[in-house]
């Protein structure tokens, strides 16, 4: 009993916390990370902007108006049925406890959660598909009360047009973008909007942040700062993430030196072998092969990498650990919503002195 006053006392000092600049609009909810929504609570629900929630965009807002009492143009909150087009999505949705209330998805093979494969297996959420090959038909039969959706550009945003066309509201989710694990976790917020349990989840990232942030002031006492390489090619080409990506900062946050930070990109930059090979030949750790499980699967992507330093030299992680039987990464899903405990796999590799025994969540080293 004496945690569960503790419990109460914490949720009421969060939400009040969270809560600034009341206005005759609003009240605007605070938001310590995230760059690409603003929330404004309102008598009846919330006000949502989205901005820039592609690559390329340059001052686009979008602009959802939830409330508990429906009127024209508005979305009626609580939702009851959602179609969600990423599993991070799929990731907040479970976060939140919410989980029926999706009724569909995109890409059912890239799903690692077991809750969501089995109701897709009983029929209770449906696989729309995704751009060309997205159902119409499937998903206005499905009938949801908002279809959340993203897009890498403008043009990959121009089929649900057609769904809007249709009466179906569709929500431009933008997380991806963000360049900070802490706020692209910071959207579980906007996502609890449209369930109206707001509390929850500033109670949730209150929760992982300060796990999070504890993590980066416990790694900053250490003096060693390894030399980190990310990626591998890709039809020639060496797509690295750019050095204000949210994954050059965990890298940072975690006290590593991602070698190619040294810009101001959040998107990914496309680097020559040859460049990458020549930038990287002192690194000491290597992290995010795709797939790859063994050297010889990473050889297989280039036989040029027989001559490249790091294969033999250095340390080699994947965040592949956790693979489903149809090879869904749950890196990509829970990761998203669990950035504390990416952040510990991190400094477990770079600084294994302040873990011992630290049996990592989402890392495999690859050995052989």
């Amino acid at each position: 009993m004496k945690h569960a006053y503790i419990y109460i006392i914490f949720i009421i000092v969060v939400c009040s916390c969270n809560r600034v600049n009341n206005t005759t609009h609003g009240t605007i909810l605070n938001i310590n990370y995230a760059n690409g929504f603003e929330i404004r609570e309102t008598e009846n629900g919330y006000n949502l902007v989205v901005k820039d929630p592609f690559q390329g965009s340059d001052g686009n807002k979008y602009n959802y108006d939830l409330s508990r009492t429906l009127k024209k143009g508005q979305i009626k909150i609580p939702i009851e049925r959602a179609v969600c087009m990423s599993t991070s999505h799929i990731a907040f949705f479970e976060a939140l406890n919410e989980t029926d209330k999706i009724c569909g998805i995109s890409g059912a093979n890239l799903v690692y959660s077991k809750n969501i494969i089995e109701k897709l297996r009983n029929g209770n959420i449906q696989d729309i598909g995704y751009g060309d090959y997205l159902n119409y038909e499937n998903l206005i039969m499905l009938n949801p009360d908002v279809v959340f959706a993203y897009g890498i550009d403008r043009q990959s945003l121009l089929p649900f047009e057609k769904l809007d066309e249709a009466g179906i509201p569709v929500v431009l989710v933008g997380d991806y973008l963000e360049n900070t694990a802490l706020g692209r976790l910071e959207w579980i917020k906007f996502f609890a909007c449209f369930l109206d349990i707001v509390d929850y989840s500033e109670m949730f990232f209150d929760s992982v942040a300060n796990n999070y942030n504890i993590l980066t002031e416990q790694v900053a006492t250490s003096t060693a700062t390894p030399n980190v390489l990310v990626g591998l090619p890709w039809r020639g080409t060496w797509y690295v993430p750019g050095g204000d990506s949210f994954l050059s900062n965990m890298i940072d946050d975690a006290g590593g030196n991602y070698i190619f930070n040294n810009n101001h990109s959040h998107e990914s930059l496309p680097y020559s072998i040859e460049h990458v090979f020549n930038s990287a030949q002192n690194i000491d750790i290597w992290i995010h092969l795709n797939n790859c499980k063994t050297k010889n699967e990473i050889l297989q992507n280039d036989p040029r990498f027989d001559l490249f330093k790091p294969l033999l030299n250095s340390l080699i992680y994947n965040n592949n650990k956790k693979l489903n039987t149809q090879s869904a990464n749950d890196y990509w899903e829970s990761g998203v919503v669990h950035p504390d405990i990416v952040l510990k796999d991190l400094i477990s590799i770079f600084h294994p002195d302040l873990f011992i025994n630290y049996n990592t969540v989402y890392y495999s080293k690859i050995n052989e």
